[in-house]
């Protein structure tokens, strides 16, 4: 072959790739490298949040995620050392999200919501982060973080995939005060709760607890099954009660167990793991 033919040839080659290049990379999105995780606290404008990915993440392929609102007087990076929060997205491949509440609390009612809006602002600036799956997007949260994560429900479930609330159930919601798009709901809290009792209208049956997420998610209150569980050992037994005929097409479920106020050990992983299962 001839220098000037081969210089050529090789000038072609360069442009073809270099072209096939710039195509893939309009199709991918496009994302920030991360700076922070573990024990560096993410910003978003003047808030923050803590964040850990799975072990074993291969640094591309899109993850769940799991936005956990830590309780009173704590902050992010407590959830995000927990052995039964972080263990268990861990464990699961799931992003970990623990925002940090101003003040170590949460401000949320029907008439404020600018910690609603701060979840949304937080999974965006997540998002330019990380590969994200918008279709696996469940929130969480422990004492008045579950409180926390029923509101942003109440408010914009349509957005998330599934709630797993804690030792703490929203007194306000209901139809004719959510605007709720369909949302899974799974509740676990103890009969001896003494910090955030468990409603139950005076009625002697605790899963009524439940009753306006039965009533936004049109369920059959006499069609539900319940089933004993123990995660991990005895002491960890609870009583699971779920609706899974709602007119919405969406469960409710409720776990009681005999005990106090905590996080009950498995508990988060078992919901995890079911959830991710179903696709």
């Amino acid at each position: 072959m001839k220098p000037q033919m081969w210089v050529l040839g090789l000038a072609a080659l360069i442009l073809g790739c270099t072209s096939q290049q710039q195509e893939t990379a309009a199709i991918q999105p496009s994302l920030t490298p991360s700076v922070c995780g573990d024990d560096i606290s993410c910003e978003v404008g003047d808030r923050s949040y803590a964040a850990r990915t799975p072990a074993g993440w291969n640094g591309t392929d899109p993850l769940p995620v799991l936005i956990h609102f830590h309780g009173w007087g704590r902050q992010g990076r407590i959830p995000a050392r927990s052995p039964r929060v972080f263990g268990a997205t861990n464990e699961t491949g799931v992003l970990l999200l623990a925002p940090d509440g101003l003040g170590k609390t949460w401000g949320f009612s029907p008439w404020e919501d600018h910690d609603i809006r701060f979840t949304e602002d937080l999974l965006a600036d997540a998002q330019r982060r990380w590969p994200i799956d918008r279709s696996k997007v469940f929130l969480s949260g422990y004492s008045f973080g579950s409180l926390m994560a029923l509101a942003v429900a109440c408010d914009s479930g349509d957005k998330y995939t599934a709630v797993l609330g804690i030792g703490g159930l929203l007194d306000y919601a209901g139809p004719s005060r959510c605007k709720t798009g369909p949302v899974s709901i799974r509740n676990v809290h103890g009969l001896r709760d003494n910090v955030i009792d468990l409603p139950t209208r005076d009625d002697p049956d605790p899963a009524l607890g439940m009753l306006p997420w039965l009533e936004i998610s049109g369920c059959d209150l006499t069609r539900r099954t319940a089933t004993n569980v123990s995660t991990v050992a005895p002491i960890n037994e609870y009583t699971e009660h779920r609706w899974t005929d709602c007119a919405n097409g969406k469960e409710v479920q409720i776990d009681i167990h005999g005990r106090g106020h905590f996080i009950p050990k498995g508990w988060i992983k078992r919901q995890l793991i079911d959830l991710l299962n179903r696709g």
